[in-house]
This record gives structure tokens, sequence and C-alpha cells, in this order.
């Protein structure tokens, strides 16, 4: 019996090569040149939103030839898991998160991970694997149901129901700001009473003054917090600041009282303005000179590791050499001929 190797397609421009098997972009010659990858399990996924309960374990396997076949961790190789919505190439736009070495199963490096959706609904999963730091990424090609309706291909389905607790958390109070022409803005609100005792984090929201448009700044997971600081905050631009609450489940409180705070700029002289306008009243209050810079303060007002188990599957792929006849079991196809699909597919095909 006789052995053909997966065939790979690369272009070459000068030193960067793109590669043409599952990769999704472009880069310097990668360190380890991957030649097949997989999602080797779970084909499904059910899960309820939590924010502090990971999916199930998803196994996935890739083959550099000559290299995985050593024992232990192949040094550079990295791996991910990651889901986005049905019909979608994986990409950037994706969720993904680190996978970590599992177990030597054959020729094959294992590594495991786990996803965390913050909504409900039906994705699609798969993996990804990166011999050069993540500048070029070699997405599986194959997976345990390629027939499968929802996501057909090398996919996994991920579906994700509602929690049975629909309670939000009580609305954070007491935020106030103090803006600063070296620390940006520092903000403050009161310690949460969590009466239910699931509080999970505190979504900061911002929005310039200028051009309103609230759009989440930050999520502290950290339910005793009690203070942030804006380090991204631009010096003479007033800001709208609020705070939501968001407990386990991802049942999130309506927004705090808001805070608005300038931040400071030091060229400035000393500001006082006050609201009348029908919302409540805003004060901001900044005093700089050339020589000293004090801090400007401002009153709030109202406005709108996953386990390292192996896996019990057989693998999808398994080439154990350079000299025997393997079967895709997912396609019915000997490797040879898998090679052509291998090609075809420069990216995973849309479905």
């Amino acid at each position: 019996m006789s052995f053909t190797r997966p065939l790979r397609s690369a272009l070459f421009v000068g030193a960067v090569a793109l590669v043409g098997v599952g990769s999704g972009s472009a880069g310097a010659q990668a360190s380890l040149d991957i030649d097949w990858a997989n999602i080797q399990w779970p084909p499904t996924i059910s899960q309820t939103l939590s924010a502090v309960q990971p999916t199930a374990n998803v196994y996935g396997q890739v083959w550099i030839d000559g290299v995985t076949s050593a024992p232990g961790a192949t040094s550079g190789l990295i791996a991910q898991v990651g889901f986005g919505p049905t019909g979608s190439n994986p990409d950037a736009s994706w969720s993904w998160a680190p996978m970590s070495f599992n177990t030597d199963a054959g020729n094959f490096d294992e590594f495991v991970g786990t996803m965390s959706p913050t909504e409900t609904g039906t994705f699609c999963y798969t993996t990804r694997y990166s011999g050069d730091g993540g500048a070029t990424w070699f997405y599986a090609v194959n997976g345990p149901d390629e027939a499968n309706s929802t996501c057909p291909g090398p996919y996994g389905v991920l579906s994700v129901s509602a929690s049975a607790d629909t309670t939000a958390p009580s609305t954070p109070d007491g935020l106030g700001g103090v803006g600063s022409a070296t620390s940006g803005v520092s903000l403050t609100w009161n310690s949460h009473p969590d009466t239910d005792g699931d509080l999970w984090a505190f979504e900061v929201l911002r929005e310039v003054v200028a051009s309103p448009g609230p759009v989440v700044l930050a999520t502290i997971v950290d339910p005793s917090a009690v203070s942030y600081t804006d380090t991204t905050a631009s010096s003479g631009v007033a800001y709208r600041y609020q705070l939501v609450a968001v407990d386990t489940s991802f049942n999130r409180s309506a927004p705090s009282s808001a805070a608005t705070v300038t931040a400071v700029d030091p060229t400035t002289t000393s500001t006082t303005s006050t609201s009348t306008t029908t919302e409540p009243a805003v004060t901001t209050t900044s005093t700089t000179d050339a020589a000293t810079t004090t801090e400007a303060t401002t009153t709030t007002a109202g406005i709108a590791t996953p386990t390292s188990t192996a896996s019990t599957v057989a693998p999808i792929l398994p080439p154990t050499g350079n000299s025997a006849t393997r079967v895709l079991p997912a396609v019915g196809v000997t490797l040879a001929g898998a090679a052509l699909v291998l090609v075809a597919r420069r990216r995973p095909a849309r479905f």
C-alpha cells in the first residue's frame, strides 16, 4: 500500500508566502509548516448562557509531517477555538479563545479548549492553528459531522439557550468622576449591594457629550469594584459616563445616573459651567495654569481552563507515515483524493 501526503498550495512573493490550505491571512514565511488539522470532537454543543460556566471541551488535532509525531507539545505551535454566526466564514470577527496542548494522538498533537458565549442563539464553531505566533492561521479542514445542515463542513454547531434566571441586578448608584491632565478620568461609585448574590461585572458606558451615542468602554469583572480610570480620555473633551451591573446570567441593570467629566486640558484657564436645561443639572469645574494642574470635579446627572482529559474519539484522519493508504472516514476518499479538496479550500467554503 502507498501513502500520498496531502498536497498543499502556496504562492511565494519575495519572502512572503500565501498559504492556500485553511489559511486565513498572509504573513512572513511560517516557522512551522502545518499539513492538516481538524475539529476532533464534539459535533454539537448545547450551552446555557453563563458568565462563569464555559462550554464543554472542544478537541482539535493538528499534523505537521515529521514534527507532531515527536512526544509532547510542539514548541511554537498554538491553537484556538472560536465561534461565529451561521453562514459566515471564520475570521477575526469571530470570538476566539486559546486552546492548550492536551495529549499526543498518534502522529498528531491534540489541543483542548472551551468557549464562553455572551448571547443566546445558534452558532458555528471551528478550530485554527498557527506556527508563526498568530501571523497566519490554518483552519480545520475536517470535522466530526461535515454533513450537518446547520454548519456543513469542518464546523460544529453551538446552541446557546437563555438561563432560568431572568432577574437583573439593581442599578449602580453614586457614580462620579474626576478629570486629570495626567491620568485621564477617574470614576468612582458606591459599593453594589448584590442582593441576589450573583453579580458578575460592571460595564462602563461612555459617550462624547458633543456626539451622543454611548458605547461599552470596559467590562470590569469584579463585583466588589468601586472605581475605574479611563486612560483613553482626550484632554479638553467632555464625556458622559454611565454604569451597568451584569450578573452571571448576563442580565443587565438599567444604566446608572450619568457623570459628565471633562479631562483637564493643561493649556486652559479656570472655567465653570452649569447646565440649566430641562435635563438634570450637570456642573463641571476645571482649574489649571502654566505651573500647576488641579483636578476637575463633577456632579452626577441622569441620562438616558479547560480540563485536560484526552479525547476518546478515534482520529478522523490518522496518517501514520509516508507509506500507507488512509481513508477519510467523514468523506470516504483517500488522502490523495483529499488533497484536491484541500487545495480547493483556500478558505473554508461559505455555507
